[in-house]
């Protein structure tokens, strides 16, 4: 964080604010565990929001964050059992310092705003409620100071919301305050704060506040530079000569100063422009952008409506394996199989141990063009009870589909670990080098694959999945960018994950890192038995899961549920954002969008 994008210190002392994604707790929580993205978002793989509260055992407590499992793995249970959470960082600032009361004020910038109503929205963590913890909000212009809200511990013990319409200073940039405070300073107690927001109009106004857009309206020949309203200045704009009286689609530049700019923006267009002519000898008044003219009859009125198309480089695939033909990777005892060899396991008193089928087989329509109807059971010995064990695969490449009836399934390959009771671990690698495409593979990347283990009876035995990335610099570590565990197996099935990570290195190794924790297994024959890992249809992209997902999947829609008791959020299609403040990724701050109807998280 650097320039405005910081909280800065300015009550003195030792800097207490760091950027976290939570902790795991020893007891009933004093701070935040997970951020707001985590308990809002859906959970992966099942696509549905957590259930809040929970009751947190040991303790016996409400719980209402995801429950950290190790640095990327947090969760919480949804109605189709444990969901991973999608996590971000949020602000924490603990309560420590010397003997005697807390008290701290930490700053940020506030820039380029316009309105004299303005709305602040962020959500805030007290921790506890002895020691009298409160957050006082506001602002700072010159020796001008206004305190905006002050906030006081809730009864539930989670994230909570606070929208405040408040008088902003006549200048067009302040400084937003948040003094955290508390009798006592306690090292064990963190103030929390995250999706800081602040909009150009009053939290409860239902009017659509000014945008700087442009538009070009012509009549007859000649150039007009509308004014917007409330400004001072002008939107300058290429007009078009005398056009027929006809509707014709006409491609037109324009090139709008937005205010308190002094670089134009250049955008190339096409535009659909109607050409109406009046017939009235009278004069009639035209208005544009608020601005009114005078126009006479039969004189054509041009109504140029204009809007810009983005073509941006789609995803490029880096590395993809679905086991059809190669192993894929090296090492590790990884075996190429499509699961028949294990259809002779006894499904009727207990489930499958290692998938009975390749991911596709379940994924594509069958050989009736109906997909597998999952889980299902199969009938036993011809009868008519279905009393097999559940199941997620095909069976003797066959599955139950909607209609109720048997079909064959598409077959594939997928890739399978064993550890027996006397192992501990394993490891399998790829390289990943530059010449597998044509661009430079340093930056943002995507990761997606599909994965199985054995679970027993629901029991834990420390069975862990560890992706890492290792430079093929020999002095650089590994760097863990994804690790999973077996509160991820919500299901005897395959599950998907899609992990965005960075890479630093154009060249570098992909390792999957198996292993089985729980120590004296071969002592103990509840526990003597082998442990299967799988994967299949491992694919590598060029650029973030998001844009990944979304290219795969356009047009698409997306939602976003409130997982968060309160206020419902502004209508953000008629908000200009001043301040957007998401410490959920990379820089915690992003400082007033000049021109935007929408508010986004970094």
């Amino acid at each position: 964080m650097t320039g405005d994008c910081q909280f800065k210190l300015t009550s003195g002392g030792t800097n207490n604010l760091v950027l976290t994604n939570g902790s795991g707790p020893s007891g009933n929580p004093a701070q935040p565990l997970s951020d707001v993205t985590a308990v809002q978002s859906l959970t992966t793989p099942n696509n549905e929001p957590c259930n809040f509260p929970y009751t947190y055992t040991p303790g016996n407590w409400q719980m209402y964050f995801c429950r950290r499992y190790s640095a990327t793995n947090y969760s919480c249970p949804t109605n189709a059992g444990l969901g991973q959470c999608v996590m971000g960082k949020f602000a924490g600032i603990r309560a420590s310092g010397p003997t005697g009361a807390y008290n701290q004020t930490y700053v940020t910038d506030v820039k380029q705003s316009s309105s004299a109503i303005q709305c602040l929205d962020f959500y805030y963590y007290i921790p506890g409620r002895t020691s009298n913890p409160k957050i006082q909000v506001g602002w700072k212009a010159g020796a001008d100071t206004q305190q905006i809200v002050q906030l006081t511990a809730q009864s539930e013990n989670r994230w909570q919301n606070s929208r405040s319409s408040f008088t902003a200073p006549s200048s067009s940039s302040y400084q937003l305050t948040f003094r955290m405070m508390r009798n006592a300073a306690n090292n064990s107690h963190v103030f929390g704060l995250d999706e800081i927001k602040i909009y150009d109009q009053s939290c409860d106004s239902s009017t659509t506040t000014t945008t700087f857009t442009t538009s070009t309206t012509t009549i007859e020949a000649g150039t007009t530079t509308p004014v917007l309203p409330d400004t001072t200045t002008s939107v300058q704009t290429t007009t078009t000569p005398k056009l027929p009286d006809t509707t014709t689609p006409i491609p037109t530049t324009t090139t709008p100063v937005l205010p308190d700019s002094t670089t134009p923006v250049t955008m190339t267009t096409t535009s659909t422009t109607t050409v109406s002519t009046t017939s009235t000898n009278s004069e009639s008044p035209v208005v544009t952008q608020d601005v009114e003219e005078t126009s006479s009859a039969n004189i054509p009125i041009v109504t140029t409506t204009t809007s810009t198309t983005t073509t941006e480089e789609p995803p490029v695939q880096i590395f993809t394996c679905d086991f059809s033909t190669t192993p894929c990777f090296e090492g590790g005892g990884l075996a190429v199989t499509n699961g028949n060899e294990f259809n002779s396991v006894d499904i009727i008193n207990e489930p499958p141990r290692v998938p009975l089928s390749d991911v596709s087989s379940t994924n594509e329509p069958t050989e009736n063009n109906e997909r597998c109807k999952l889980p299902y059971r199969l009938p036993i010995d011809n009868s008519t009870n279905e009393n097999g064990a559940e199941l997620w695969f095909c069976y003797k490449n066959q599955c139950v589909t909607e209609s109720q009836k048997l079909a064959n399934c598409k077959s594939g390959n997928y890739g399978l670990i064993s550890i027996d009771a006397w192992e501990s671990a394993k490891t399998i690698i790829k390289p990943v080098n530059q010449e597998m495409i044509t661009r430079n593979l340093v930056g943002e990347q995507c990761l997606r694959y599909y994965y199985y283990f054995t679970v027993y009876d629901k029991l834990d035995w420390g069975q862990h999945i560890s992706v890492l990335i290792k430079s093929n610099n020999e002095t650089d570590n590994e760097i863990e960018i994804d690790r999973l565990s077996a509160v991820g197996m919500v299901e005897n099935s395959w599950h998907s994950r899609n992990i965005t990570f960075n890479s630093t290195s154009a060249n570098y190794s992909l390792m999957f890192h198996f292993e089985v924790t729980n120590v004296n297994r071969t002592d103990n024959p509840a526990s003597n038995k082998t442990i299967y890992f799988a994967l299949d249809n491992i694919e590598l992209y060029n650029r973030n899961c998001q844009r990944v997902t979304a290219t795969s999947q356009s047009p698409a829609t997306t939602s976003k549920p409130d997982g968060l008791t309160g206020t419902p959020p502004l209508p953000s299609d008629d908000l200009r954002l001043v301040l957007g403040l998401s410490l959920g990724i990379g820089i915690p701050v992003l400082l007033l969008m000049i021109s935007s109807t929408k508010s986004h998280k970094l």
